[in-house]
């Protein structure tokens, strides 16, 4: 399982936000990342993956 974020809701994510995903992915051991598609985005949900231990892995 895991949790999709469409490029429009992607300016939407803070931390609390992020948080709460994370929390309800507890079995996740990594993050797949539509990297072309995340535009500006990238570098803060990088900084947010980087607080975790997950896997990214970039598409």
């Amino acid at each position: 399982m895991g949790t999709v974020i469409p490029k429009h809701a992607l300016s939407y994510i803070d931390q609390s936000l992020f948080s709460h995903i994370i929390k309800r992915n507890t079995g996740a051991t990594a993050a797949l990342l539509d990297w072309n598609g995340m535009g500006k985005n990238k570098q803060k949900i990088l900084e947010m993956l980087g607080t975790t231990d997950l896997e990214v892995i970039k598409l």
